[in-house]
């Protein structure tokens, strides 16, 4: 098959959101294939490199979406907890990188960030920040602050950071144990600029759905991973009714979609197992999420303060106030 393509469904999710449990149920209900045909493709990425429809928006197109600051913080914890970093933050912040296609659009490696971070120390006990750049070249301030408006000010930094950036603050009070994440971005510029650039990640999914569901609305689907969770049954259904209403499938497949997600929901909690269970075995990075599973909503953002959160939420209402208000208001924190 030739991609993009009008005949199959682009599933985009940002990581974290849900995607495997939801594949498995798509390829349970469908039976993964009609007519031989594969319908349904994902990513994580706007850039995909496979499925290049990145400036192409004629295309049917479902988008899992989570709350960004659960979603973000789950797959920074999958990273670095999975690879044992975080505990040692304060010496060492690992390697980080992007890298530019032909076109000169951002592509991202894992993790992603700007060459110019590659890599850093900090001088805990000594009172200053060293960093060494991609270039070899030893940077000393006297603060973390200091350096991050350097960087701040760098014009290829501002071309990929500006609009995901937050305010950088060194907050001494702070500690990893009771504020983690917060914690991290006061005391590390790459995990505040890698952080940035999850967010764009983020947006970025958000805003090419966006841009299909205003070429054709019946050609874009959206699922809340919470709505999902609480209720698969529901949003399954929506599912089918977008297949059959975007004609991909025929009346009669329709019916033994609706056949098969009875025998899924009568089961359900078999198939979740068995979807973990698929998971691990193949091999993912740091397993499945931590949250899966969980009644706890908010599992990943619950020790960070209030101010904190909210000015995540600004830097997006900031960025787009019609998109964040379209689909990102059940998110924002509340009074």
């Amino acid at each position: 098959m030739e991609h993009p393509s009008k005949d199959v469904i682009y599933f985009l999710s940002y990581p974290r959101s849900g995607s495997s449990w939801f594949r498995y149920c798509f390829k349970f209900i469908t039976n993964t294939k009609i007519n031989n045909s594969e319908l349904l493709f994902h990513t994580h990425w706007k850039t995909d490199k496979e499925y290049k429809f990145e400036n192409y928006f004629d295309i049917k197109n479902i988008l899992m979406l989570r709350n960004y600051k659960e979603a973000i913080f789950s797959e920074l914890t999958n990273i670095y907890l999975a690879n044992e970093r975080l505990r040692d933050w304060g010496p060492i912040v690992p390697v980080l990188q992007y890298a530019s296609n032909s076109d000169g659009q951002l592509q991202y490696d894992h993790p992603p960030i700007h060459p110019r971070l590659l890599r850093y120390r900090l001088g805990c006990h000594s009172g200053f920040f060293m960093a060494t750049s991609a270039e070899g070249e030893q940077i000393v301030k006297t603060s973390l602050t200091e350096f991050m408006i350097q960087l701040a000010t760098d014009c290829n930094v501002k071309k990929l950071f500006n609009d995901f950036l937050l305010d950088f603050k060194e907050q001494p009070s702070l500690n990893l144990e009771d504020h983690s994440w917060q914690f991290v971005f006061s005391t590390s510029v790459g995990a505040h600029f890698h952080f940035a650039l999850q967010l764009k990640r983020y947006y970025d999914l958000l805003e090419y759905h966006d841009k299909v569901s205003k070429m054709n609305p019946n050609n874009a689907l959206m699922i809340k991973y919470e709505d999902f969770m609480k209720n698969p049954f529901f949003e399954l259904n929506r599912v089918v009714d977008f297949m059959e209403e975007t004609h991909l499938v025929i009346s009669e497949h329709t019916n033994m979609f609706r056949n098969n997600l009875d025998e899924l929901i009568e089961n359900i909690e078999y198939h979740k197992n068995v979807s973990i269970s698929e998971y691990r075995k193949g091999g993912k990075v740091g397993g499945f999420a931590y949250s899966y599973g969980r009644d706890d909503k908010y599992h990943h953002s619950s020790d960070c303060q209030k101010e904190f959160l909210m000015e995540i939420d600004n830097v997006l209402k900031n960025k787009n106030l019609e998109l964040f208000s379209k689909y990102l208001s059940d998110y924002e924190e509340g009074d």
